[in-house]
């Protein structure tokens, strides 16, 4: 009988996935695994220790990136359906030739509206928007609407009386 090298050491982690899913061969997975020790021992305990840190340093980079960029879309969906919304909701026939004045910023703009507007607006039952155009305003009359707008977009939101006259 002759003699055999003996039983190989088991492949172990990424070695071991690699050659388990395919992608790499048994042999070419042990040849990385050596490297990567030779390369460990090459850098010692506090080089492996610093590369790891960068890894996952680069790791949570990333994954705020990406959480930015899913912030960003989820903010672009809301504009979207917010514009959509008062869009949909905007009263017809508001113009006429009653002045009423609201606050866009630190700004007092006049706006003409109809009497039956004007009503409207003073009893809580209708706001000024700002439509997604720039430098459009809008009215909305949807109670309902309203407060959606107040709560995810309330930048939009120019006028609201919610209170009504007393």
């Amino acid at each position: 009988m002759g003699k055999g090298k003996g039983k190989k050491k088991q492949l172990t982690g990424m070695a071991a996935a690699l050659a388990k899913a395919g992608v790499m061969n048994e042999k070419n997975a042990r040849k990385a695994q050596r490297e990567a020790r030779r390369e460990e021992r090459q850098l010692g305990e506090e080089g492996v220790a610093r590369r790891r840190a960068e890894e996952l340093a680069e790791i949570e980079r990333k994954k705020d990136e990406a959480a930015a960029a899913q912030r960003d879309e989820s903010a672009k969906e809301l504009e979207a359906k917010v514009a959509e919304l008062i869009e949909a909701h905007v009263v017809a026939g508001w113009q006429g030739r009653r002045r009423w004045f609201y606050l866009d910023g630190e700004q007092v703009l006049p706006i003409e509206v109809s009497d039956e507007v004007a009503r409207l607006l003073k009893e809580g039952q209708a706001a000024i928007v700002r439509a997604a155009e720039e430098g459009k305003t809008l009215i909305v009359r949807d109670p309902d609407v309203l407060g959606r707008i107040a709560v995810t977009a309330k930048e939009r939101l120019l006028f609201w009386n919610k209170l009504g006259a007393s």
